[in-house]
């Protein structure tokens, strides 16, 4: 349909899901990480260092495919 070859669509694919592959999987080990004995979530989870981290990498992924996205469509 796009005329893509299988090497461009596989690193096309990996690529674009890796960033939410990492925030979700981050974000998911810190919950269960973050479960005390009780199964009562500490919300102090989300004040760690990799949870920010995974989260400012995937928004600034996002605007930065936004932006070339833009750029992209004027040119064509």
């Amino acid at each position: 349909i796009f005329d893509l070859n299988k090497k461009t669509f596989f690193f096309a694919t990996f690529f674009g899901e890796l960033p939410q592959i990492y925030l979700f999987l981050t974000i998911f080990q810190e919950l269960a990480n973050s479960l005390n004995d009780f199964g009562k979530i500490k919300f102090n989870m989300l004040y760690n260092l990799e949870i920010i981290f995974a989260i400012l990498t995937y928004l600034l992924f996002f605007f930065v495919a936004d932006h070339y996205r833009k750029k992209f469509k004027k040119s064509h």
